[in-house]
């Protein structure tokens, strides 16, 4: 049964674009968040964990927010399925996690969480990266999708996050000039360069500051460095996924 459920996931990395935005099941609403992956804890808590939105998101409209390469660099795409594409890759994920409440196939404290919703359930797997069992290819197929029409996804809303450094060259960095964001009242928490961030130091920008601040900074989920009122900071920030309040 696996080996069908695998191969029915791969016919889905050349898939294309619909336009549709209604959604495939009478009983969601079209931007209501059916199935979602994301990963937390153990060595998954780095430096810039706290910047990366859940790896990959399926909506009840057939939309599809996930985490591609391109030119080598790890950006969020979005894509639609057609309702055929949508329900067959529905009844795989059913198949596998309807099943399941939790898998902890690791003890170890440095295995990172791996956690599925699906239909409003909560799947926590530990330690999957480690595992050869079906959960383990499950889990390497839904990271290896790719949708060739995808777009470049641009969120309506970010969670910017800023560092204070100690110290460094301001001379060597350029100049933060994102009139409406102040750095210096964001900063709260003493983190080092060198730590995930604290919730603390990061605040919710909607509306053209989003535009603004993504030209400034690239969406890979990684800091960049600039100066504000002659300190040097690293500022990044998470693309906030839809809702099913999320009506556009």
């Amino acid at each position: 049964m696996f080996n069908r459920v695998f191969q029915c996931i791969f016919l889905f990395l050349i898939v294309g674009i619909g336009c549709s935005q209604a959604s495939y099941l009478e009983t969601h609403s079209p931007w209501e968040m059916i199935f979602q992956k994301k990963v937390y804890g153990g060595a998954a808590e780095l430096v810039g964990t706290e910047l990366n939105a859940p790896s990959f998101s399926l909506y009840a409209n057939g939309r599809v927010i996930y985490y591609r390469y391109i030119d080598g660099k790890r950006k969020m795409a979005v894509a639609v399925l057609t309702r055929e594409e949508f329900l067959e890759l529905l009844k795989v994920i059913s198949d596998l996690l309807t099943p399941v409440d939790s898998v902890f196939l690791d003890g170890s404290g440095d295995a990172p969480i791996t956690e599925y919703y699906f239909y409003g359930r909560r799947i926590p797997i530990k330690g999957l990266h480690q595992s050869e069992s079906a959960f383990g290819r499950f889990n390497e197929s839904i990271d290896q999708m790719y949708f060739k029409k995808s777009m470049d996804y641009i969120p309506e809303k970010i969670v910017l996050y800023v560092k204070r450094l100690s110290s460094g060259d301001a001379s060597a960095w350029p100049e933060w000039n994102i009139n409406g964001i102040d750095l210096e009242k964001i900063y709260m928490k003493d983190i080092s360069f060198y730590e995930p961030n604290s919730e603390e130091n990061s605040i919710i920008i909607e509306g053209k500051l989003v535009n603004r601040v993504q030209n400034f900074i690239e969406q890979t989920g990684v800091y960049k460095k600039c100066v504000f009122n002659k300190h040097v900071f690293a500022v990044g920030y998470r693309p906030v996924l839809p809702d099913k309040n999320f009506n556009k």
